[in-house]
């Protein structure tokens, strides 16, 4: 019986592929996998659920009567045609492997070498069976286990065996360069690498750091069974390019020409492989087996596909390929099967992929070509960028992960040589041709992106926004989002904070955008009583010892000579317009209640002269009259907003303090004033009638539907689960010296300034990696940093949000002025092996 490697981690596509090409009669899996598979005619036997029955057969060995020309295994490579194949490796094959790979290498009982390759890729058969050939030790690593470099570095400690592709190795290299410890890594003794080209500095590099070690190159195609040739690095001759070495004890190298003769020394060919561990062929494909297996002087010869040409010494060089297969990461990739899956795209009309290293690491990138739209008169390169991240997600479903490019660029056409083939040297490097998350700059066309693109400009602070930018990777969040849609509902777009989400680029929003208003807000003066929401529950339920003072204030700089009058007018407007500002506050028997006042135009508005001041007097007077204004406001008899316009003297400009108790306030509340305020004034400076911008929901109207909400059935049914987070235990962080009370009196502040290049890094290029916000990537940091520092797994944390959620189709908050914080309690698992992606 034969066996087929299926990772699970395949598209549901390939799976069925290697399923319906294969034919297997007995597909052994586990519980948890079996959903993933698609049916089929084969027996499934779960390892794990059957093991009792399993466990249940004779032990002794099987007569199988297998011979040397049996099938072993099948391994299934990409296709040039854009369909994968599967190589047919026969028992004799593999057993000339592994007897030439013993005699070569020379392994002991005492060898201990870890497991990290894939077993869908053929080298684990050379990692797994040899060592235990000799009586050696095999570690199984898994996938977790080997993106914890630290801990994989700590276990090589204690290896004395190790092969790894090129990527995997350097990244070992530089973890293993911080450990201290004198001669840590004494006991291994040989270390290979291979799957991919090797770069000459990373042999350099290993050396350094493990300088007792024999470093072995290894090379050879699945179609010769894992490994044909190996080349011995010579720390005294380290080589300058990339070498294949010098043939296994059993296989044979010849060089040919594209005319089939054989090449002289120094010439180069295509290197082709003949001996014992050349395969039987491609399954099912007949006249691909023919065309790369041929028969020369009686004997069987692969041809290669590689480039390569004989020095001096005798040794083989690497020179390239002959067609378009690379090597990423150890796998191979026939780049015509991802042009051929890129090309079932409805929107892709031209697609050519090609692997580039542009100074770092080997990647594959794609450049594409739009179908055009006879009707479309938009630029077809920047069109195509609509389908952003969904055309990543479009080869995910069809390809295994390693073969997806890691960066795509739009071209309105392919540059071509003059025979008219595309000319691959003339394809630009990703970072020539992408711009934020990889678009181009694209205008806006319809009068809704336009409004979009505007507002956008002002909300995030950009020179310039494009339809195809994206909301979140510019810099956006859900405070900014509430901006957005109370300017577009100004404009009038109407939008949710769920279509900004869902839709974060401008050409997907304005298509969704709906022109007309289905919110009706009640525009006359809100009066009476209100419920408390949540977050004015918890407020009061802290009882502190001064609720006056718990307040938001900012502190403007004056651009022109303001007017004491006109300031004043603007700011009762204010407190007609938005009605939390007249909210008044009552402590009762049962707790606080909350109603709305009627205007009583009281003064909030004092002018304070300070320009005669001395300089070194002025910012501590400054201080003190700010705080004093502060403390006036009273939450019974109001009012809760209070402003001060300072005079600093003709050589200073004025400046103006707004202060507002936070009961009736919050971030998303500060532009929607400040903007309203500025137009009051102007207006009222002018001596026109002062006429602000429809109102939204009331923030009465929002506290009882919210309460509603919240004592409804469904919501009631969620509060176990939540007391059940936020009783966690909550682990006590170390400190050096007890100091008792836990009080902002007592407490410190470090500050760590990051460079601009290091925030634009946090905030765009590391979401759209990770595809997150930067909240998420901060908090991992947080419970990263808290493990390290405290031992614990489990961080408990409160959350803030802004508490204008989409629960009602007939509510909308964009302009409205209350205090909306929601509060609510995270617990994070912690597990210091897993990768911090």
């Amino acid at each position: 019986g034969a066996y087929v490697p299926i990772d699970p981690s395949y598209p549901a596509e390939r799976v069925a592929f290697i399923l319906d090409d294969a034919q297997p009669v007995v597909v052994l899996t586990q519980p948890h996998l079996e959903a993933t598979l698609p049916a089929s005619s084969a027996q499934l036997v779960r390892l794990d659920a059957d093991a009792a029955a399993i466990a249940a057969q004779p032990v002794t060995p099987p007569v199988s009567g297998v011979g040397l020309t049996n099938l072993a295994y099948l391994i299934y490579t990409s296709g040039t045609t854009g369909t994968p194949k599967a190589v047919a490796v026969e028992h004799g094959q593999l057993l000339q492997v592994l007897h030439a790979s013993q005699t070569t290498f020379g392994y002991q009982a005492t060898d201990v070498q870890p497991w990290l390759a894939s077993v869908a890729f053929d080298i684990a058969v050379f990692e797994l069976v040899n060592p235990l050939i000799a009586g050696g030790t095999v570690v199984i690593q898994t996938q977790a286990q080997i993106l914890d470099l630290p801990q994989l570095v700590a276990d090589l400690q204690g290896w004395t065996l190790l092969h790894a592709v090129p990527s995997l190795l350097r990244q070992i290299v530089e973890q293993a360069r911080q450990v201290t410890v004198p001669r840590a890594f004494a006991g291994l003794r040989r270390i290979w690498v291979g799957g991919d080209a090797v770069p000459p500095e990373l042999l350099a590099d290993t050396l350094v750091v493990f300088p007792q070690a024999e470093l072995v190159v290894l090379y050879g195609p699945t179609e010769g069974t894992i490994i044909c040739a190996c080349h011995v690095v010579d720390p005294d001759k380290l080589p300058t390019r990339q070498l294949i070495g010098r043939p296994l004890p059993n296989a044979q190298l010849r060089l040919y020409d594209a005319h089939g003769q054989l090449v002289p020394l120094g010439v180069a060919g295509e290197l082709y492989l003949g001996g014992g561990s050349v395969t039987r062929g491609y399954l099912h494909r007949p006249e691909l087996t023919a065309e790369k297996f041929v028969t020369i002087d009686s004997q069987r010869w692969y041809r290669t596909g590689d480039r390569a040409r004989y020095l001096p010494d005798g040794t083989l060089e690497f020179l390239g390929r002959t067609d378009a297969q690379v090597k990423i990461r150890g796998y191979r990739i026939e780049v015509g099967e991802v042009e051929a899956a890129l090309a079932q795209h409805a929107a892709v009309r031209e697609a050519v992929v090609m692997a580039r290293a542009d100074g770092g690491d080997l990647r594959l990138v794609a450049y594409v070509v739009e179908e055009q739209n006879p009707e479309d008169s938009a630029d077809p390169g920047s069109r195509f960028l609509v389908l952003g991240s969904s055309l990543r997600q479009f080869l995910l479903d069809k390809l295994p992960p390693y073969m997806v490019p890691s960066a795509f660029v739009v071209l309105e056409s392919l540059p071509l040589s003059a025979n008219g083939k595309v000319d691959r040297k003339a394809l630009p490097a990703p970072e020539q041709s992408s711009r934020a998350a990889g678009a181009a700059y694209v205008a806006p066309e319809t009068e809704a992106e336009r409004i979009l693109c505007e507002i956008w400009v002002a909300v995030l602070r950009l020179e310039q926004v494009g339809v195809h930018d994206n909301f979140f990777s510019l810099g956006g969040d859900s405070i900014l989002s509430i901006q957005v849609i109370a300017r577009a509902n100004q404009a009038g777009l109407r939008l949710t904070p769920k279509q900004i989400f869902q839709h974060q680029t401008i050409a997907e929003l304005a298509a969704v955008a709906d022109t007309t208003s289905l919110v009706v807000a009640e525009q006359g003066l809100v009066t009476g009583t209100a419920p408390l929401t949540p977050i004015q529950q918890h407020f009061f339920a802290q009882d502190l010892p001064t609720p006056q003072h718990f307040n938001q204030a900012v502190l403007l700089q004056a651009s022109e000579r303001l007017d004491p009058a006109a300031l004043e007018q603007a700011l009762q407007q204010l407190l007609l317009h938005h009605d939390a500002l007249r909210l008044r506050f009552q402590p009762s028997e049962s707790g606080w209640t909350q109603e709305h006042a009627a205007p009583d135009e009281q003064p909030v508005l004092t002018t304070i002269d300070l320009h005669a001041l001395p300089d070194a007097e002025l910012a501590a007077a400054l201080e003190a009259a700010t705080t004093e204004i502060q403390a006036r406001l009273n939450l019974q008899t109001g009012p809760i907003l209070r402003a001060g316009l300072f005079e600093l003297g003709v050589k200073q400009p004025q400046r103006l303090l707004i202060a507002v108790h936070h009961l009736a306030v919050d971030a998303v509340s500060w532009p929607i004033l400040l903007e309203d305020l500025e137009s009051a004034y102007s207006q009222a400076r002018s001596g026109a009638a002062i006429a602000l911008p429809p109102k939204t929901t009331a923030f009465k109207q929002w506290a009882e539907r919210l309460y509603t909400y919240a004592t409804s059935p469904d919501l009631l049914a969620e509060l176990p689960f939540w007391q059940a987070v936020a009783q966690q235990p909550v682990v006590a962080l170390p400190v050096d010296i007890p100091t008792g009370a836990n009080l902002l009196a007592t407490s410190a502040t470090v500050t760590v300034r990051l460079s601009v290049e290091e925030t634009r890094e946090l905030l765009h290029e590391v979401p759209n990696a990770y595809q997150t916000q930067i909240a998420e990537v901060l908090l991992t940091a947080l419970a990263l940093a808290l493990n390290s520092w405290t031992g614990s797994t489990a961080l408990r944390v409160d959350l803030e949000g802004h508490g204008r959620e989409d629960l009602f189709a007939d509510i909308d908050l964009s302009r409205t002025v209350g205090w909306f914080t929601a509060l609510y309690p995270l617990l994070l698992s912690v597990d210091p092996a897993a990768d911090p992606g």
